[in-house]
């Protein structure tokens, strides 16, 4: 699960510079419409070959309506518009408040238990990603952006409190299933919003490097990380999949130095150890107890006693 996690942070962490590059080519909310009106197809042909229902019960059909409507629709147009208006440091640092806001959701709606050790380890990380951040160079004005931060804090509130909110249905449905439905949904609630400039793009101009962007985009960022980030929420919980996201300005940061040969600063050092230190304090937390095998346990312990 760790592995699988990273490979998430990892795509994820280059996403973030693939996506302003795709920028040049496509219209930022027609770039996004597109990525989900192709994922939502992907993700139904491989619940399908997995020979999985599709069906669920009509009664969770709101609350998977409110997660699709979160997690896609609201989060993307928050998200791409800040990106837009904001540096890339702003939108990292920021974005780490994502797993504190995912693992008080959790202990909000009762699906994880509250740990001041696990809470610390949360902040320690979020620590670690500040100053790998704030000691990059002309990476962060905070302030002078102040749009773009607020719907970049928007956008993180939104995929914590989704995270957060997902436990339980993803336990029910299993990770496939829900992100089926989640992101069905959350494409048909884009379409007032995001029609317009998925028509008025200019297809034909884009060259074969924004399309090989696009599908990196689209089947490693959305496919097959969504999958696996459910498929976490499932097995491992809130708090010990929300805090591998901090990883992400890592990612990015030693993907400059090897790619871009941008010389990261010493102190930037120091946050990667920040982040480690809080991931394994998060990590070293034995995993909340699923719902329904909580359930099937207790009754198991009733029925002991009554004998």
């Amino acid at each position: 699960m760790d592995l699988l996690l990273l490979s998430v942070t990892l795509i994820w962490g280059m996403n973030f510079a693939v996506m302003k590059g795709m920028y040049t080519y496509f219209d930022p909310l027609a770039y996004t419409f597109l990525r989900f009106i192709i994922a939502v197809p992907t993700l139904i042909l491989i619940l399908k070959l997995r020979r999985l229902p599709l069906r669920i019960e009509p009664a969770d059909l709101p609350a998977i309506t409110g997660l699709g409507l979160l997690a896609n629709t609201i989060y993307q147009m928050l998200f791409v518009t800040g990106l837009v208006h904001t540096k890339a440091g702003n939108a990292a640092l920021i974005g780490a408040a994502a797993p504190i806001f995912a693992y008080l959701t959790g202990v909000l709606l009762k699906r994880e238990w509250y740990s001041h050790r696990v809470l610390a380890g949360i902040l320690l990380s979020f620590v670690g990603v500040g100053t790998i951040v704030l000691f990059g160079a002309q990476e962060v004005a905070l302030g002078a952006n102040w749009k773009g931060d607020l719907l970049i804090l928007a956008s993180a509130l939104c995929w914590g409190w989704y995270t957060g909110a997902a436990a339980r249905l993803v336990i029910k449905y299993g990770a496939l299933r829900l992100t089926v439905w989640v992101m069905l949904t959350g494409t048909l609630l884009m379409i007032p919003p995001f029609m317009p400039s998925l028509l008025r793009q200019d297809w034909r101009s884009i060259p074969l490097l924004g399309w090989l962007g696009f599908c990196y985009s689209t089947f490693l960022s959305i496919v097959y990380s969504y999958l696996i980030w459910a498929f976490a929420l499932q097995h491992v919980g809130v708090s010990r999949t929300a805090v591998y996201s901090n990883l992400t300005p890592m990612v990015a940061l030693f993907g400059g130095w090897l790619l871009l040969k941008e010389q990261p600063a010493i102190a930037q050092f120091a946050g990667v150890a920040f982040i480690l230190s809080g991931i394994f304090i998060v990590r070293s937390k034995k995993p909340a107890l699923p719902i329904r095998g909580a359930r099937f346990r207790m009754a198991g312990l009733l029925k002991q006693k009554a004998r």
